[in-house]
């Protein structure tokens, strides 16, 4: 018989690459989308339009063996937006799961966590500390899935995910491209992982038999730094490495602007927020638990997979 999975946030980066991957996988694959919905979803995926709500999302899912849910807010105006979108949506969807029998993947982020030393990084176990309302919010989310009676449950939290699709780290391709390599002021480091890794962390964390009850980084061992990040640019675009050091004045300005955009509804890379993040040591965390519980191991190291990357962009013709 061939399984189906049905997946919320299928139309957005990760969600996308993860549809793809459980067709790919032999699976039947059904798309969650909201009815005003215009995102695309791969080719072969069961397109479902339904209110993000209790009852209507049970009836989407009906028959369905796994759940993953991906559709989240990760800017918004306010805690109230982060919690309608982020917590009161992930309680919707987890009920529906378990009234629905199926397993539920829910797809949580290192921003619960908080910043970390790499000297020690934190592991799934270590106490959660976020540092903004998106991570709150977040860690809201698993603790509403944790608390449904009856659901099968698995929480993965990954690093900084990159790859084609992804419109994070876009602007720093479109200037990699034409040699400009702006480094804040900051020695902080990171996980990263490919895209494509999420996705097969995804699904083994869907059909693991020891996956359930479990929560999980999903991150390419190693830590590097922005400048790392952009010195790898250089090389992928042929382009000497000179950086330009932007003042932390500067950043404190342009993050201002950028918090006073974003409450307008448009988008802007950088805001209070994420220069709060970038102040930090950084996000980093062990990723020995996922190797040792799911066999899974990220593939793709940040050279290989920013080549691949900046190929999708230009190719698309993004950059």
């Amino acid at each position: 018989m061939t399984r189906l999975v049905a997946i919320t946030g299928a139309t957005g980066f990760i969600g996308w690459h993860v549809a793809r991957r459980f067709r790919e996988q032999g699976w039947q694959v059904r798309a969650l989308v909201r009815p005003e919905s215009r995102g695309a979803v791969p080719d072969g995926v069961e397109r479902r339009s339904t209110r993000f709500e209790r009852s209507p999302l049970g009836d989407a899912m009906h028959g369905a063996q796994l759940v993953v849910h991906l559709a989240a807010a990760i800017k918004a105006r306010s805690p109230e937006d982060f919690a309608r979108a982020n917590v009161a949506l992930t309680a919707d969807v987890a009920r529906a799961a378990a009234g629905a029998g199926a397993r539920l993947v829910h797809i949580s982020s290192l921003a619960v966590t908080g910043p970390g030393q790499v000297t020690n990084p934190p592991g799934e176990d270590d106490p959660p500390r976020p540092i903004g309302d998106y991570g709150e919010s977040k860690r809201q989310s698993e603790m509403v899935v944790r608390g449904i009676a009856g659901l099968e449950w698995t929480i993965l939290r990954p690093t900084l995910v990159y790859g084609p699709r992804d419109r994070l780290f876009l602007p720093i391709f479109r200037l990699g491209r034409r040699g400009i390599f702006v480094v804040p002021n900051s020695t902080a480091s990171y996980n990263t992982v490919h895209v494509e890794d999420v996705a097969r962390a995804i699904e083994l964390a869907g059909t693991c038999p020891g996956a359930p009850g479990q929560t999980f980084f999903v991150g390419y061992p190693g830590h590097v730094t922005t400048t790392q990040m952009l010195a790898t640019l250089a090389a992928i675009f042929h382009k000497p490495f000179r950086p330009i050091h932007i003042p932390h004045a500067m950043l404190r300005a342009v993050a201002e602007a950028g918090s006073l955009v974003s409450r307008l509804g448009l988008s802007f890379p950088l805001d209070r927020d994420r220069l709060r993040d970038i102040d930090t040591t950084g996000f980093v965390c062990r990723v020995d638990r996922a190797r040792e519980r799911l066999g899974f191991s990220a593939a793709i190291g940040l050279a290989e997979g920013f080549a691949a990357t900046a190929e999708w962009y230009r190719r698309e013709g993004w950059i």
